[in-house]
């Protein structure tokens, strides 16, 4: 039992150094192939849109969560330590570094969220920009009122433009694939696309990109009345329920002299 548990530490304090002793130059030498072996896909994009932190921090302490885990674990069961107890205690570290995981994912798809319900006006007002200036100067200055989760990525979307090293419409649809799940996203990168390459039809593609935005517009009000009236619609429902526990209390406490 005493070998298992010397293993056990000395495999976790190989991991502690790695983790706090090694070089930033040294981490990211590795980095690509932690990324293959044992890092989400999209876990740095996850991690950049919902913290400030760097990655490799919040990373960090991802593992270090794990690790305190497991070894609160074995310490509950020091006395009756033997290869089934780490198998368990290992088990438990992985559920706790995929959960972290899960947990990031849930905070971004929340944030996603709420930048689908702003995004009918940040729509709005990108048609207006639109209207007096360049496709990417509209899209830079569009960035003060663009939700939270959309900033950094429109900046690289200017960038990306302005450099050209990404041609035609797909620095446009890149920005649109991030973001998949915003209702309408591709649909408007590709309208700005084609109104920065038109000369003689450029009204007619404004136009259009104001018609996307009306749409979203009416559509998120339509989605917010009928809530609304869904909850409504509960009120006489939820009175009729009172009602019925009053009238099954009173009979409850009658006294029929049976």
């Amino acid at each position: 039992m005493a070998n298992y548990y010397i293993f056990y530490f000395v495999l976790y304090f190989i991991l502690m150094w790695f983790i706090w002793a090694y070089t930033h130059e040294g981490f990211m030498k590795v980095y690509p192939i932690l990324i293959n072996l044992v890092i989400e896909k999209d876990y740095e994009f996850i991690v950049s849109h919902i913290t400030d932190k760097k990655t490799t921090i919040v990373y960090q302490k991802r593992i270090l969560n794990s690790l305190l885990i497991m070894l609160v674990y074995t310490g509950f069961n020091i006395n009756t330590y033997t290869f089934n107890t780490f198998f368990v205690s290992v088990f438990i570290g992985l559920i706790v570094y995929k959960s972290q995981y899960s947990l990031n994912k849930m905070t971004f798809n929340s944030k996603l969220k709420e930048a689908g319900k702003v995004f009918p006006l940040y729509l709005n007002n990108l048609s207006i920009l639109v209207q007096d200036n360049p496709i990417p100067i509209a899209i830079l200055k569009s960035t003060e009122n663009a939700p939270v989760i959309f900033k950094k990525d429109l900046e690289i979307l200017v960038k990306e433009i302005h450099e050209g090293e990404k041609k035609g419409v797909t620095p446009y649809v890149d920005f649109a694939r991030k973001f998949d799940k915003v209702d309408g996203i591709y649909r408007t990168m590709r309208t700005l696309h084609n109104i920065s390459i038109t000369s003689n039809n450029r009204e007619v593609m404004i136009t259009s990109l104001s018609k996307i935005a009306n749409e979203k517009i009416s559509m998120a009000r339509k989605l917010k009345l009928d809530g609304t009236l869904d909850k409504q619609s509960l009120f006489p429902w939820i009175g009729f329920l009172w009602i019925s526990i009053v009238l099954i209390a009173l009979f409850l406490v009658v006294d029929y002299g049976m």
